[in-house]
């Protein structure tokens, strides 16, 4: 009986700290690393010095399909447009609705291989 108040106790002071124990974005003063579209940015930038449009497009159009909430997509589609380069990114809605569908596959897929003998 003591052992079951004693295991609640510490349960529940361990559970009480939880909250300033997870992750938060870090401030980007002080962020040590880079992000993915900063880093693809900064990709894209070395391809224009160099030259290579083709890779210079190519970076751009991945960063707005991939990271089009981040402010580097907004200024991959403002370069984008300053190359002359007609490109719509998907709806946020419809990639969302692909991710969820195959996860949903993948999980669907894991439970019938889980279920056989």
């Amino acid at each position: 009986m003591i052992a079951r108040h004693a295991f609640a106790l510490v349960f529940v002071a361990g559970t009480s700290i939880a909250p300033f124990q997870c992750a938060s974005e870090p401030e980007p003063q002080l962020a040590k690393e880079e992000t993915p579209g900063e880093a693809l940015k900064g990709l894209a930038d070395e391809f224009a010095k160099s030259g290579d449009d083709e890779a210079r497009i190519r970076t751009l159009k991945y960063i707005v399909e991939r990271y089009p909430r981040s402010k580097y997509a907004e200024e991959a589609k403002t370069e984008l447009k300053e190359l002359g380069v007609e490109f719509e990114a998907p709806a946020a809605s419809a990639s969302a609705a692909a991710a969820s569908a195959s996860a949903a596959a993948s999980v669907s897929a894991a439970a019938s291989t889980s279920a056989a003998p």
